[in-house]
């Protein structure tokens, strides 16, 4: 991601992959020592269960017992720091049945128990450590997915994790507020969170060009005037004014009469100056800060609608915002989803198909990617099939 965006000639400033620095964030708390013993001593429990035939089904059975859901216990993978949250979390779900066995001489040699044993302060430190570690997890997979519009997520997430996920509680153990305060403070040197060039940042013109951010109400009222003249500066003031027909929300495919319509309403636009009224609503902006004032008095949209969609409707009224999103909201938020296309390429080429062609391969990749992706035929095709 740091190559590309030095290719990249309209973003000079650094843009690095955001999975990948809230990941090292995180990663600075997981060594803490108080915080990496127990999960050193989790993992170990975990590992003796996950290479244990006997402790496996002596597990099952108690979980029959207590009732509780016969789920596996996870392990996790040192490249992939939210593996580690599911291994804790599923550890401390099944923590009553785990102890029963660990416990019990005729499962567990006691050399094992001995060296599996963990202490009610580490349990204590399990049960406050994995509600922190939970919207963490959550912001991670959020940012790295490739069906959001994930730049301009980067900010409202981080800053919402740094004043109220991460924020000191009086009933915190030692450890979790050690934990909270580590990386609290990575997060807000490593996203540049208190810097001068904060309100310039590319996330922030990524969040302005949203419309569920765009008000930007999880920054102080002076960086967000400062943010939005950042933005009036960037946007073109040469742009061609929108016409009031054909607006986003109308359907494509116009008839002809619709199209003389049009052209009729400009002549009468052209002829009765100022005075003339559409009936539309006053779409069209003289001049890039005036759009810009009309774009922030509309009312953001709801998180989970798709911004990308909004602009297609609303590009006619705002021309110059929707070039400028065009550039902004395209930048992915991590490298995350070129990396998963590179571990895809290294399973689809193994020793039994090395003869595959180059062609072959970016077909069989593409497929692989977009297989549950269907177009309006398909889709009718299906219900069709289904009614049958």
């Amino acid at each position: 991601m740091n190559l590309a965006m030095e290719l990249c000639e309209m973003f000079p400033k650094d843009l690095g992959c955001s999975g990948h620095t809230l990941q090292l964030a995180i990663k600075s708390g997981l060594v803490l020592p108080d915080v990496a013993r127990t999960v050193d001593i989790a993992r170990r429990v975990v590992s003796h269960f996950r290479h244990s035939a006997l402790a496996t089904c002596a597990l099952k059975s108690r979980q029959e017992q207590l009732g509780v859901n016969a789920n596996k216990l996870q392990s996790d993978c040192a490249v992939r720091w939210n593996s580690t949250f599911i291994m804790l979390q599923r550890l401390f779900e099944q923590r009553i049945a785990v102890q029963a066995v660990l416990a019990d001489i005729s499962v567990t040699k006691p050399s094992v128990q001995k060296a599996l044993a963990m202490r009610a302060s580490q349990w204590e430190l399990l049960e406050q450590l994995v509600p922190v570690l939970q919207p963490l997890a959550k912001a991670t997979e959020i940012l790295c997915s490739e069906l959001h519009v994930g730049l301009s997520f980067i900010h409202p997430v981080i800053i919402n994790m740094v004043t109220t996920i991460l924020r000191v509680e009086d009933s915190d153990l030692t450890a979790v507020r050690a934990f909270k305060n580590t990386v609290r403070g990575q997060l807000e040197t490593r996203f540049k969170l208190n810097s001068e060039g904060f309100t310039e940042s590319i996330p922030i013109v990524a969040c302005m060009l949203d419309p569920r951010f765009k008000h930007l109400r999880f920054i102080p009222d002076e960086k967000r005037e400062a943010a939005y003249s950042h933005l009036k500066t960037l946007l073109p003031e040469d742009e061609e004014a929108p016409s009031e027909t054909g607006a986003g929300d109308d359907e494509p495919g116009h008839s002809h009469s619709e199209g003389k319509k049009a052209r009729l309403e400009q002549d009468f636009e052209q002829l009765f100056g100022p005075i003339y009224s559409s009936g539309k609503g006053d779409v069209r902006h003289s001049n890039a800060a005036k759009e810009l004032q009309q774009y922030l008095l509309l009312p953001h949209i709801p998180t989970m609608e798709n911004p990308l969609q909004w602009w297609s409707r609303n590009q006619k009224h705002y021309p110059r915002l929707a070039k400028l999103c065009k550039a902004y909201l395209a930048v992915p938020a991590t490298s995350t989803p070129s990396e998963r296309i590179f571990s895809l390429a290294g399973n689809t080429i193994t020793r039994q198909r090395t003869s595959l062609h180059p062609s072959h391969v970016d077909v069989l990749i593409f497929l692989h990617e977009n297989m549950g992706i269907k177009t309006p035929k398909t889709a009718q095709h299906d219900l069709e099939w289904d009614s049958e």
